[in-house]
Protein backbone atom coordinates (compact mmCIF):
# COMPACT_ATOMS: atom_id res chain seq x y z
CA UNK A 1 0.00 0.00 0.00
CA UNK A 2 1.63 3.60 -0.97
CA UNK A 3 1.21 5.90 2.01
CA UNK A 4 0.08 9.72 1.24
CA UNK A 5 -0.45 12.71 3.23
CA UNK A 6 -4.17 14.80 3.37
CA UNK A 7 -5.00 18.03 4.42
CA UNK A 8 -9.33 17.32 4.85
CA UNK A 9 -11.01 20.99 4.78
CA UNK A 10 -14.59 20.22 5.73
CA UNK A 11 -17.26 21.81 8.15
CA UNK A 12 -18.91 18.89 9.29
CA UNK A 13 -16.53 17.52 12.02
CA UNK A 14 -18.66 14.33 12.38
CA UNK A 15 -17.10 13.59 8.78
CA UNK A 16 -13.59 15.28 9.31
CA UNK A 17 -12.96 13.11 11.92
CA UNK A 18 -14.23 9.81 10.62
CA UNK A 19 -12.17 10.43 7.76
CA UNK A 20 -9.57 10.84 9.54
CA UNK A 21 -10.06 7.72 11.77
CA UNK A 22 -10.41 5.89 8.68
CA UNK A 23 -6.87 6.83 6.85
CA UNK A 24 -5.31 6.86 10.10
CA UNK A 25 -5.97 3.18 10.39
CA UNK A 26 -5.27 2.54 6.82
CA UNK A 27 -1.74 3.71 7.78
CA UNK A 28 -2.33 7.59 6.04
CA UNK A 29 -1.24 10.39 6.97
CA UNK A 30 -3.87 13.45 8.03
CA UNK A 31 -1.78 16.42 8.16
CA UNK A 32 -4.61 18.41 9.56
CA UNK A 33 -8.43 18.72 9.61
CA UNK A 34 -9.80 22.93 9.06
CA UNK A 35 -13.10 24.04 8.18
CA UNK A 36 -11.46 27.81 6.41
CA UNK A 37 -9.46 29.46 4.44
CA UNK A 38 -6.43 30.85 6.80
CA UNK A 39 -6.15 27.34 8.97
CA UNK A 40 -5.62 25.32 5.44
CA UNK A 41 -3.02 28.09 4.19
CA UNK A 42 -1.00 27.61 7.74
CA UNK A 43 -0.96 23.65 7.38
CA UNK A 44 -0.24 23.96 3.45
CA UNK A 45 3.00 25.81 4.26
CA UNK A 46 4.32 23.86 7.41
CA UNK A 47 3.52 20.33 6.10
CA UNK A 48 4.16 18.12 2.46
CA UNK A 49 0.53 17.40 1.63
CA UNK A 50 -0.18 14.83 -1.37
CA UNK A 51 -3.70 15.63 -1.68
CA UNK A 52 -6.26 18.08 -0.21
CA UNK A 53 -9.71 16.88 0.55
CA UNK A 54 -12.24 19.71 -0.13
CA UNK A 55 -15.81 20.53 0.86
CA UNK A 56 -17.45 22.48 -1.22
CA UNK A 57 -20.08 24.15 0.52
CA UNK A 58 -17.92 25.00 3.92
CA UNK A 59 -21.19 26.63 5.71
CA UNK A 60 -22.64 30.66 4.95
CA UNK A 61 -21.02 32.33 2.14
CA UNK A 62 -17.72 30.19 2.23
CA UNK A 63 -16.72 28.57 -1.25
CA UNK A 64 -14.95 25.25 -0.88
CA UNK A 65 -13.86 26.17 -4.72
CA UNK A 66 -12.96 29.65 -3.64
CA UNK A 67 -10.56 28.51 -1.16
CA UNK A 68 -9.22 25.90 -4.06
CA UNK A 69 -8.41 28.68 -6.09
CA UNK A 70 -6.38 30.43 -3.49
CA UNK A 71 -4.56 27.15 -2.06
CA UNK A 72 -3.75 26.84 -5.66
CA UNK A 73 -2.70 30.05 -6.44
CA UNK A 74 0.62 29.40 -3.81
CA UNK A 75 0.60 25.94 -4.12
CA UNK A 76 0.97 23.18 -6.40
CA UNK A 77 -1.50 20.32 -4.50
CA UNK A 78 -3.95 18.59 -6.02
CA UNK A 79 -7.91 18.60 -4.72
CA UNK A 80 -10.11 16.58 -4.72
CA UNK A 81 -13.42 17.74 -3.95
CA UNK A 82 -16.33 16.29 -2.06
CA UNK A 83 -19.92 17.50 -2.05
CA UNK A 84 -23.59 16.74 -1.44
CA UNK A 85 -24.70 18.79 -4.14
CA UNK A 86 -24.95 17.32 -7.84
CA UNK A 87 -21.20 16.66 -9.54
CA UNK A 88 -22.14 17.63 -12.62
CA UNK A 89 -22.53 21.13 -12.02
CA UNK A 90 -19.75 21.64 -9.57
CA UNK A 91 -17.42 20.78 -12.82
CA UNK A 92 -18.11 22.96 -14.67
CA UNK A 93 -17.38 25.85 -11.41
CA UNK A 94 -13.98 24.00 -10.93
CA UNK A 95 -12.68 25.20 -14.33
CA UNK A 96 -8.76 24.25 -14.97
CA UNK A 97 -7.64 23.69 -10.87
CA UNK A 98 -5.69 21.18 -10.27
CA UNK A 99 -7.84 18.31 -9.37
CA UNK A 100 -8.80 14.51 -8.82
CA UNK A 101 -12.40 15.03 -9.84
CA UNK A 102 -15.49 15.73 -7.38
CA UNK A 103 -16.81 13.11 -5.61
CA UNK A 104 -20.71 13.04 -3.91
CA UNK A 105 -21.00 12.74 -0.21
CA UNK A 106 -21.31 10.68 1.76
CA UNK A 107 -17.31 9.82 1.51
CA UNK A 108 -15.31 6.94 2.40
CA UNK A 109 -11.29 7.10 2.88
CA UNK A 110 -10.91 3.21 1.23
CA UNK A 111 -12.77 5.21 -1.87
CA UNK A 112 -10.74 8.60 -1.69
CA UNK A 113 -7.50 6.45 -0.59
CA UNK A 114 -7.84 4.75 -4.56
CA UNK A 115 -8.71 7.51 -5.93
CA UNK A 116 -5.52 9.30 -5.07
CA UNK A 117 -3.72 6.33 -5.69
CA UNK A 118 -4.90 5.73 -9.48
CA UNK A 119 -3.70 9.70 -9.36
CA UNK A 120 -0.13 9.25 -8.55
CA UNK A 121 -0.07 5.87 -10.08
CA UNK A 122 -2.22 5.71 -13.09
CA UNK A 123 -0.49 2.62 -14.72
CA UNK A 124 -1.15 0.11 -11.67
Amino acid sequence: MNHYSFLIIEDEVIAAMSLQIEFEAMGQKVVGVVCDQDSALKICESHKIDVILLDINLGPEINGIEIGKVIQSKYNIPILFMTGYEVSGVRREIGDLKTLGVVKKPVFAQDLYQITNDFYNPSQ
